[in-house]
């Protein structure tokens, strides 16, 4: 299966498809240009044991430096705390993914609309439609998911990749954030 290719090949819909984050220094721009960015973190995260890994240590290098709020759904949370990232709100996918639809609405601490939503550890197949609402529901919103699947709702998206090399591009994006501060 190619890198581009929709994990799951029946879920490919619509006529536009995320782009493949190849480069380490994609994400760094996007980061740069991002006035309010914000991290939405799933319980695969923490059921898949990657949460003492280099997508943790990304959120919170992200979380740190930048001050990117993370929302945290079901028992996520209690193991993020662990790890030492602060989480700003507790909330199901859905409800966020709503919030985040709604023009009114302005963030989770008042200060405006987000223009950069980071995705990690959600189901594929749950992920997949609330990208798909995102996209109909939001269009200028700019999604980014952290997995090693790809996603074609996203804005930009991992392709399908082994672990080892995901967690090396991971490594990276931290690197670029905590040396640069993008």
């Amino acid at each position: 299966m190619a890198g581009d290719d929709a994990w799951m090949r029946a879920e490919m819909g619509g006529t536009s498809r995320a782009s493949v984050i190849g480069k380490p220094e994609v994400v760094g721009a996007l980061l740069k240009r991002a006035k309010r960015p914000l991290f939405i973190v799933g319980h695969e995260v923490t059921a898949t044991g990657l949460a003492s890994g280099p997508l943790t240590r990304f959120m919170k290098a992200g979380s740190t430096i930048r001050h990117i709020p993370v929302i945290a759904t079901s028992s996520t949370a209690r193991d993020l705390i662990a790890e030492g990232i602060q989480v700003a709100a507790i909330m199901g996918s859905m409800e966020i993914i709503d919030r985040l639809r709604d023009p009114e609405w302005k963030g989770f601490d008042g200060q405006g609309s987000y223009d950069l939503i980071f995705l990690a550890g959600l189901p594929y197949q749950f992920c997949w439609t609330l990208l798909s609402g995102l996209r109909n529901g939001a269009p200028a919103l700019k999604t980014v998911t952290l997995d090693p699947k790809y996603h074609p709702h996203a804005s930009w998206s991992f392709g399908n990749m082994a672990t080892g090399p995901w967690q090396e591009q991971l490594q990276a994006i931290t690197a670029l954030l905590e040396e640069k501060h993008v």
